[in-house]
Formats: structure tokens, sequence, C-alpha cells
């Protein structure tokens, strides 16, 4: 089925190569620095996923069962694909990240801000603990933006991540989960992946590299949309020849959508892309983000509607599409996925199987389709979705608690 290194391919292409100095203007290396693909390349097609479909398609002819990608909701039901909304404050004063979170609680949707420590010295943060606490008690939810551009970061060692990771826990009380480094800066390879995970951190949650075809050099060009490490999911990642090539306990998730923007119906083309993202996150059962920095959302430096709008108008087209859309975060999402790499399927006999669940909010196991198959779970008649994903139809069951069940297809 394959003519080259299919897990080696997956793994270069899904971390990207080791990088040492900056390009297209800007002064230090970034993540979208360390891309495979030529620029020109069409990175809204995921690319490495499709590899995994070929592999699925020939077990799911087998008549393999499989753990899900996406969890169940928490009433049961499982949904077409996931959203989630992020963006990182800059240092900004602590009322647009106030006006930001606003925004989003008018329309009860989750948000996850990156807190960068102020400059000129870092000693501090512009969100003050009482307010921190405050968001968080509504459902806000918060992340380290770690700053190694300012004099204040200095060069990307184990003791400036450790510096900048001990401010945050001093000043807020939480040890952060899935933080993202100020510009996208990065340098060499594994190296930052190892020093965070060795400070318990779990991910990083913008594994972006689009880039402005017209204007290489804008890093902040809105309106990107594209999986450019190939994958539209949570990926692991791995460590150098010296380290043995083992697997680091965490993960990146890719940076899909960044500072959507709609301008108005007449902006037929922004209407497409929105539309592309949706349409292939329920087509493929994905998780999907849009990446909104709060000064822009919160209105102070750019029209909320505009902003907002693609928000409202990713919501409107699933509804009007008749998609199952569920709500999650950066850090919710990065501890499920971990928890799924710890749950199991193991065939006992014939049309039966036992599942290790190590999720708290559960998993849904997905069997090939079987007309006319009633599903049992630990005895019980078990309630089972008929859904098409990936272009395969499954019978998807949903396990919402964590624990051991025993499956059995009758």
């Amino acid at each position: 089925y394959f003519a080259f290194d299919l897990p080696k391919s997956l793994w270069c292409s899904t971390m990207g190569k080791p990088v040492s100095e900056g390009m297209h203007g800007f002064p230090l290396p970034r993540v979208p620095d360390t891309r495979v693909l030529p620029a020109e390349y069409d990175t809204s097609i995921a690319y490495n996923d499709f590899f995994l479909y070929l592999l699925q398609h020939i077990l799911y002819n087998m008549g393999q069962p499989m753990l899900h990608r996406l969890p169940p909701k928490q009433n049961g039901t499982v949904p077409d694909f996931l959203l989630y909304f992020a963006g990182d404050d800059d240092a900004c004063d602590k009322q647009v990240t106030l006006d930001a979170y606003r925004v989003m609680e008018q329309y009860g949707l989750p948000y996850h801000v990156n807190l960068m420590p102020a400059p000129p010295d870092g000693t501090g943060f512009t969100l003050p603990k009482e307010e921190y606490d405050r968001l968080k008690s509504i459902g806000g939810e918060f992340s380290l933006h770690f700053d190694f551009v300012d004099a204040y970061g200095g060069p990307m060692t184990p003791e400036n991540f450790k510096k900048q990771f001990e401010l945050y826990k001093k000043t807020y009380g939480d040890a952060p989960v899935s933080p993202v480094a100020h510009c996208l800066v990065t340098s060499g390879w594994t190296e930052r992946y190892r020093y965070m995970a060795d400070l318990g951190i779990k991910s990083d949650h913008f594994h972006g590299g689009e880039v402005d075809r017209d204007d290489p050099e804008n890093i902040n060009a809105f309106n990107l949309y594209g999986f450019t490490f190939g994958t539209a999911f949570p990926s692991f990642v791995f460590d150098d020849a010296e380290h043995y090539n083992k697997r680091i306990e965490f993960l990146n998730l890719p940076g899909a959508y960044y500072e959507p923007r709609l301008r108005g119906a007449e902006d037929e083309k922004t209407l497409q892309k929105i539309h592309r993202m949706v349409d292939d996150a329920a087509f493929f059962g994905r998780p999907a983000v849009m990446f909104m920095h709060p000064h822009y959302l919160s209105g102070h430096f750019e029209k909320t509607e505009v902003v907002f709008g693609a928000v409202q108008e990713a919501l409107r087209y699933g509804e009007q599409q008749g998609y199952t859309v569920d709500f999650t975060t950066p850090d919710r999402l990065t501890l499920w996925w971990l928890a799924r790499s710890r749950s199991t399927i193991e065939k006992l006999a014939q049309n039966r199987y036992r599942v290790e669940v190590n999720a708290e909010d559960g998993i849904v196991v997905k069997l090939p389709m079987q007309p006319g198959k009633q599903v049992m779970v630990n005895g019980a008649p078990a309630a089972a979705e008929e859904k098409t994903v990936d272009g395969l139809k499954w019978l998807m069951v949903p396990l919402t608690k964590k624990g051991q069940y025993e499956l059995a297809v009758q």
C-alpha cells in the first residue's frame, strides 16, 4: 500500500524541520520556518491525515472497532466536530482582555487567553489575580504566553522556560497546561518540547505555519487557514536520536484558522473559507480552532463585529447544514487526547471487546457499520448512533465515564 517510509514521513512533516536562524526578515526562528512544504502548497488539505484515513479504510474492511477522535457530548451524543477559541494578550492593558471575554460571555462561548509577562522587566502580568479568578469561575481559561522576543525573555533555554513558568504559578496559583510562545518563536528541534514537558506542561496549542503568500514578511497576516504540518488533530512529539527518538508526553495542537475576519456578506472569499473549515471539520470529525487576539476581538484595535462576525458565520453555517458542534478549550482537548492515548480496545472473542476508558469525559467507540445489529455494553442494550465520518459509515457507541466496559455486537 505504501512505497515510502510512512511513519517517518508523518513524524518529520508533522513536527517540522530543525531551525537555527530567522527568515523572512524576522530576527529569530519561528515555527512557520520549520515547515517542510513549499509555500505554494495548498495547506487547507491535511495531507498526513489522508495516509491515516487509508490505513483506517483497510482496518474498517477487516471489521476493526476503533476509538473515535472526538469525545462524547455531556448529554451522551456524538458531535460532528469540536470548536474552540484562543488568543494571546501580548501583555496588553487588562481592559482589553476583560472586554474580549465580555464579547464571548455574551454568547456563552468559552475563550482561552495566553498571558504574557509584561515588559519592560517581565516581573508580572497585566491581568490581576482577582480578575483571573473571576473569569475562570465563569468558564474562562488561561495559560502562559512565553516571551523569547523581548529583552526579558532572552534565549530559549531551560532556565528561561522555568523562570516564566514559575512567575505564572506564583502570580495565579495554577500551572499552565497548554501555552504558546510569543510570535511563535522556536529554536532547534525537540529542545523546547523537552524543556516544557520537564516542567509538567502538556501541549503547545498553536502549532501553526501558515504564511501570507503575497508578503512572507507579514508575520501578522489575517484570515490564514490551513494545516501546514499535515494534520488537523493533536499529535505527539518524538525526541531526537540523541534521546533515542522516544515519544515525549507532549502534544502539538494544530493552528488552523488564524485571525478570522468577515467584512460583510459581500466578502465571498472569506465566506468560502469559513464554510470550508466547518464542512471539513464535520466531514472528518475534527477539532477546529479560531485564533483571535483579545485586542482585536475586544474592539480596541479592530471592529468587534468584523472579528466576531466570522465566529457567528461559522456557527450560523454549521446550524444551517445540520451539524452538531461541541465546544472545548485547548486545555480540555489536550487532557482528553492524552487520556484517549491511554485508553484501549481489546478483542476478547468474535464480536466481543473490552474497552478501557481513561478519559473523565468518556470515549466513543466506533464500529464498522453492520445494519440491524444490537450493541450491548456490560450486558445491557446500549444506544448507538449511525454516523458517516471520513466517508465511512459507523455505529458510534458513547461511553461517557471513565472505567472498564465489555462491548458485544449481536
